[in-house]
């Protein structure tokens, strides 16, 4: 039996318990104006009572046993190319969101490899009010937040813009941009989940002069 035939035979139950409870509550309502109603007067609180406490477990039941869960969001950040002493533009993405409202994120980098220079919101989330804080090297908390929400298969929220470290060592290839927290909230305030891919600069180191002109 598919999902959807059990939603339906659980209507069908749904609408029947409804009809039982309340044709029970009435007809024992009626004890007060007759004795050919077969529910005494005294199996009124009972009655009642036990309504409550069926549609009470139905309710629970339904919740537990069917729940309805919001689709995940996907945040994205790319891996970039670099070479040392280049500025590279970052771009943070969301993928597959409904109702984006706001969103928080704290992101770490490698603070001996790169730069923060900036972030430049993009014309997606321009309803979105930002506020980044970059006091401390190396990491960055980033609030965005607006009255109505967003959506997209895929939105460019805001490109962070970084400079790879002129001395950098040769012997990092590349440096990582981590996502340590994340929280997406839709209009509603509810929370939306949301899974992460983290990305960051490859560096790209000069090749010699004879190599890139095709010199052997």
């Amino acid at each position: 039996m598919s999902p959807t035939q059990k939603l339906e035979k659980l209507a069908v139950f749904v609408r029947s318990l409804i009809k039982i409870c309340v044709n029970g509550v009435f007809m024992s309502y009626q004890t007060y104006r007759g004795p050919q109603y077969f529910i005494s007067q005294s199996a009124l609180p009972g009655t009642v009572f036990k309504a409550a406490a069926i549609f009470s477990a139905l309710f629970f039941s339904v919740i537990l046993l069917h729940p309805v869960t919001a689709r995940a969001a996907k945040l994205v950040i790319p891996y970039l190319s670099g070479a040392s002493g280049d500025e590279v533009e970052i771009p943070v993405k969301v993928q597959q969101i409904d109702n984006l409202a706001g969103i928080k994120l704290v992101l770490s980098y490698d603070k001996s490899a790169l730069t923060y220079v900036k972030a430049v919101k993009a014309e997606a989330a321009s309803s979105l009010m930002h506020v980044v804080n970059d006091k401390q090297p190396g990491r960055l908390i980033i609030v965005m937040a607006g009255a109505r929400g967003i959506k997209g298969k895929e939105l460019t929220l805001m490109t962070l813009v970084f400079t790879v470290n002129p001395d950098l060592d040769e012997s990092i290839k590349k440096t990582k941009i981590t996502v340590k927290e994340i929280q997406v909230m839709d209009d509603r305030l509810k929370e939306v989940p949301c899974e992460i891919k983290s990305g960051g600069i490859s560096i790209v180191r000069p090749q010699k002069a004879g190599k890139l002109h095709g010199d052997k």
